[in-house]
């Protein structure tokens, strides 16, 4: 009789528990990245809006995104920051199906964070891509680490790792270094595949959900160009310098928000913290402000995110004292065409850029006007007057000598002699 009452009470109980599924580690170390996986049948998509952390019963703000997958859903937070405690993350307002009954019950799973720190952290934790997409990581470690990338081969959807163009790769980074990861997609259908980023500590699968143009509404695409911005500064001078956001996408682009990293905001500005809309295929200048009384060496990036969309731009930079800019000075990188930035080649010498060259694949890029160098004509003119001054000194010493000479001697009046009394012979 008790065996089946224990039977009874797991069928009532079964249903409540298998209603929606959470995946989703015990414990994380500080500035590690959670990634959770959610299942079960939501009657509409769950968002961000019905994500929620607390620690304790006191809710925690997090940098988080969710991704969905075909009925089931990724969940990332970035840990950074957050002290060694007990944690829970909560699903709230979302409506689902257990068993035949529609239900509003909030879903709340707990996880730790322990007083050890992960060997790096990435952003973000899940990815939805229908183009090339990147991939920032970070050391959180006091020396250098070597963290290893892989993508799973499979024919009808590849990722590459850019520039290589491989699907492995080893990434040293310094203490605290953050560096970007571009990846690459080829053609292909829909596919799901995860990214592998490990140490001997610390390991990643990151989901990458890949649709195609076919699937719904196109997801929204952007660059920041040059992904690589490379520069040596004098001290005590504002210098300024262009970076431009492109939608590459095929729908306008709403709400992109612009920030730059914690490293970088003491010794540099930008012009434009928030663009409400970008036209499919626009582009926008970004104008970078820089100043440091003293010399010093900074790196960072610049990032524009819009929804789940990110992308960023490295930057580096060395304040030096007395430092002299040389010139057509070009600290700005692009691993893309010329032609996709929207510029033309200007190589020539005999020509010349009206904006700041930028160094593309295939050469030095103007994104403005590419005009001839007019040879000057004052060393024509100056040549032209050293030549009439040649000659006029000329005609003037010509007459100048002959106005002094004596006047020609008259041999008659010489030969005429005079008599004793003055009379002439």
């Amino acid at each position: 009789m008790k065996k089946i009452l224990i039977f009874l009470l797991v069928l009532l109980i079964l249903p409540n528990v298998l209603a929606v599924e959470v995946e989703i580690n015990e414990s994380f170390n500080q500035g590690e990245t959670m990634i959770a996986k959610v299942s079960g049948n939501f009657i509409s998509p769950l968002t961000k809006e019905n994500i929620f952390f607390y620690r304790g019963h006191t809710r925690t703000p997090m940098e988080y995104g969710v991704m969905g997958v075909e009925g089931e859903y990724y969940i990332y937070a970035l840990l950074i920051g957050k002290e060694a405690g007990d944690y829970s993350l909560s699903i709230e307002n979302a409506q689902y199906m257990r068993g035949v009954e529609i239900t509003g019950d909030n879903i709340a799973r707990n996880f730790s964070i322990t007083n050890d720190t992960a060997d790096f952290s990435v952003n973000p934790g899940v990815v939805s891509a229908s183009g090339d997409f990147s991939l920032e990581i970070q050391n959180l470690q006091d020396s250098k680490i070597t963290v290893n990338v892989k993508t799973k081969a499979e024919e009808s959807r590849r990722i590459f790792i850019y520039p290589e163009l491989s699907e492995e790769s080893s990434i040293q980074l310094l203490s605290g270094q953050k560096k970007q990861i571009d990846f690459k997609l080829n053609s292909g259908e829909i596919a799901f595949k995860k990214i592998q980023l490990q140490t001997n500590n610390t390991s990643y699968e990151i989901p990458i959900s890949m649709p195609t143009s076919s699937e719904g509404t196109p997801e929204p695409t952007f660059s920041l160009e040059p992904s690589t911005f490379n520069y040596s500064f004098p001290t005590s001078s504002t210098l300024k310098k262009t970076v431009y956001l492109y939608n590459t996408g095929t729908v306008a682009m709403k709400n992109i928000s612009l920030s730059l990293s914690d490293s970088l905001t003491p010794f540099m500005n930008i012009s434009i913290k928030e663009i409400k809309t970008l036209d499919a295929g626009s582009n926008v200048p970004l104008e970078l402000i820089f100043y440091s009384k003293a010399e010093t060496g900074i790196e960072g990036e610049l990032k524009a995110k819009t929804g789940e969309t990110i992308a960023y731009s490295s930057i580096s930079v060395q304040f030096v004292n007395d430092y002299v800019i040389p010139k057509n000075q070009s600290g700005q990188f692009s691993i893309k065409p010329c032609a996709e930035l929207q510029g033309v080649i200007c190589n020539n010498e005999s020509v010349k850029c009206n904006t700041e060259l930028i160094k593309a694949k295939d050469g030095l890029c103007c994104k403005g006007t590419c005009s001839v160098i007019k040879k000057s004509s004052a060393g024509k003119i100056i040549a032209v007057v050293i030549i009439l001054a040649l000659i006029g000194g000329g005609v003037w010493f010509y007459f100048k000598k002959f106005k002094k000479a004596k006047k020609p001697v008259d041999l008659v009046q010489i030969s005429k002699v005079k008599d004793i009394s003055g009379n002439k012979i």
